[in-house]
């Protein structure tokens, strides 16, 4: 419960209005039974004028009832709407703080299934019980001070059946916190399986595996709804042993009205309105209980959120842009029990165009990472004009930094959009990075220019035309620092030199550059050539 008030914390304003809504909608359904007794004691008096009346009367009020229920209706939807945006905003925070390293022991797919599952999950079992509980609780209240008003003793066997409703649930609270945790596992890793399996189905069909493809696809969902209907099933009977005890309290109260107008404490037309007010503190009650067993499947869900936002939360100094360079001192790294980097020495000064050569498996991608901050568990230091670049936050290097590998990524949107990244830039230096990166004979093959879009991860692009857009991204956003892990590598040789000549003409950027393609001619402009040895050497 405190986490939900945290986010509502948030929309504050529409959360109350829509609690009051409930509490006054509520109010206006009691007021209809309180008519309808009223009603009916006219037609036992055989008055057909007052029965009209007090019946017209009802019908209005009616309206009101479902006026409001449109209304309500519509501030539930919206309200849950923002809590929903707000919870998917925590999460994308999480993921955004998460150094580069945790983010990667996790399959992305997980992180999908936080953004969808998880949400829907939320809302199924926090927000709308809320609100609905809200609404449940007036009406019990409200139902109690009605019975207050026809006999003390209906107030009392009220709230002994409040007693007794708020206390059975507690007896399950950890049951079903048990099954939804086992739930929300169970979805991320269905989740990621079929993520899997739908990314690599130009390799299956290549191969003909539509057995494969079908049986894995089965398993994935086996995954996800073997918990879930597990968490369904529990909640069910959790539920259903909770409404025999309210039904059983109702006929309680049955019996209890028609002993007290049997022996004229209560007059006739009370029964029928005694008895569905008493319904509704029992069927509320009942519904309270239910929602707390809701708001106790909602706790995994939360708990993951307060979980993935710890990480990453280390309060790191701030990084000043380099000022002299960057060194490596004994820099070590290995994955399992296989050395790639061992004892490395290196200086990359301020400016400096730097080429990094060696065979495949030498360690040229790691020796990026390391630098970039996204690999922290290597041995030895990396410096920042002087300071070891582990007190700094990956944040603050990648603002100096920019990464161009040759597994580029392009968002589902325009060429613009994947150059700029929502930032705002001028016309002439989105024109300036385009000639840099030689994509201005993409664009002019393009109908729309840079307003065409790149299809699914950049699927109406070859190769080499998203390279250039990602080293044309690169060169826009004015990195102090290039890395370019065969950035070049998809292009032919012509365009590749282009390239290889613009950055190289940078004079504001310091370059580290892997290629495998670098004639002799090319290494003399670097200013320096660092090659490095295969481990298996």
């Amino acid at each position: 419960m405190p986490k939900i008030f945290y986010y509502m914390r948030f929309h504050k304003r529409e959360s109350i209005f829509l609690c009051i809504l409930q509490a006054v909608r509520r109010a206006v359904q009691v007021v209809l039974q309180l008519l309808m007794m009223k009603t009916f004691a006219e037609a036992l008096k055989g008055d057909f004028q007052g029965f009209l009346l007090w019946s017209a009367i009802s019908l209005l009020v009616w309206g009101v009832f479902y006026l409001l229920g449109i209304l309500l209706g519509y501030v539930q939807l919206d309200t849950i709407r923002k809590l929903n945006h707000r919870v998917r905003q925590d999460m994308l925070h999480s993921i955004w703080i998460k150094p580069q390293q945790v983010f990667r022991e996790k399959d992305r797919g997980e992180y999908i299934s936080q953004l969808t599952n998880h949400v829907q999950q939320i809302e199924t079992l926090a927000w709308k019980p809320f609100f609905d509980g809200i609404g449940d609780v007036a009406y019990i209240l409200w139902c109690m001070v009605s019975l207050a008003f026809i006999d003390w003793i209906l107030l009392a066997a009220s709230l002994v059946t409040a007693v007794i409703m708020w206390v059975l649930p507690k007896y399950f609270e950890r049951k079903i916190e048990r099954v939804s945790e086992e739930s929300a596992q169970a979805m991320e890793r269905g989740t990621s399986e079929t993520k899997d399996m739908v990314f690599g189905l130009d390799i299956l069909r290549s191969f003909g595996s539509k057995f494969f493809f079908m049986k894995k696809g089965e398993e994935a969902s086996d995954h996800m709804e073997g918990p879930h209907a597990r968490m369904k099933y529990t909640r069910g009977i959790i539920s259903d042993m909770l409404g025999f005890f309210s039904v059983a309290l109702q006929v309680f109260s049955m019996v209890l009205i028609f002993l007290l107008a049997l022996y004229g404490r209560i007059p006739l037309a009370v029964i029928a309105t005694g008895s569905n007010l008493y319904a509704g503190v029992s069927n509320g009650l009942s519904r309270m209980a239910d929602f707390k067993v809701c708001f106790t499947a909602s706790k995994p869900y939360f708990h993951q959120i307060e979980k993935e936002s710890s990480n990453g939360k280390e309060k790191k100094e701030t990084l000043l842009p380099l000022q002299h360079s960057i060194q490596l001192k004994n820099v070590s790294y290995g994955y399992g029990d296989r050395h790639i980097l061992e004892n490395l020495q290196l200086t990359i000064g301020k400016n400096q165009k730097i080429a990094i050569v060696g065979p495949s498996g030498s360690g040229k991608t790691t020796l990026l990472k390391c630098i970039m901050g996204w690999l922290q568990d290597y041995e030895g230091e990396i410096l920042w004009d002087g300071k070891n670049m582990r007190q700094y936050g990956e944040e603050d290097i990648q603002r100096e930094m920019a990464l161009i590998s040759q597994d580029v990524y392009l968002f589902h949107r325009t060429i613009r959009e994947n150059l700029t990244l929502g930032e705002d830039f001028s016309e002439d230096a989105i024109q300036r990075a385009v000639e840099a990166s030689a994509l201005t004979e993409v664009i002019e093959r393009k109908p729309l220019g840079l307003e065409a879009m790149v299809g699914e991860e950049g699927s109406q692009l070859s190769g080499g035309e998203k390279q250039r857009v990602a080293i044309a991204r690169a060169l826009l956003h004015n990195r102090s620092i290039l890395l370019v892990d065969e950035g070049t590598s998809a292009l032919d040789r012509e365009n590749a030199n282009k390239i290889e000549e613009a950055l190289l003409r940078q004079k504001g950027i310091t370059l580290l550059l892997i290629s495998h393609h670098l004639t002799e001619e090319r290494k003399k402009e670097f200013d320096g050539v660092y090659g490095l040895k295969s481990s298996s050497q």
